[in-house]
């Protein structure tokens, strides 16, 4: 049996439904472009590692303030957000409820 804190559970069951091939997939697929238009502290979306998340609620609680996440705003945060954080851990803690899908597979602005 794994130890439990070897476990990563993201993202959140309720956001999975079962692919083609039968392994678990993103509710929802989303363009780069749809993606982009969500960029203000209204409504904030960003991607890492291809996961869309709504950050729009944690702004206001995010302990690097809201600026840090809406510079990324509508766009690819991954390596900006790796360079910060712990990403299993971080995800694990307060990124489950905060995922509304994935990223199509296509390029999408990286900053």
């Amino acid at each position: 049996m794994a130890d439990t804190a070897d476990v990563v559970v993201l993202p959140s069951l309720s956001t999975l439904s079962l692919a083609e091939d039968g392994h678990p997939a993103l509710a929802k697929t989303f363009t780069a472009e749809e993606v982009a238009a969500h960029k203000k502290s209204t409504d904030c979306w960003i991607v890492i590692d291809g996961v869309v998340y709504n950050v729009t609620s944690f702004l206001a609680t995010h302990p690097g303030g809201k600026r840090t996440i809406l510079d990324m705003a509508g766009k690819d945060a991954t390596a900006k957000f790796r360079a910060l954080h712990n990403p299993e851990e971080t995800l694990r803690k307060y990124g489950q409820d905060l995922v509304v899908g994935h990223l199509e597979v296509a390029a999408v602005s990286k900053e």
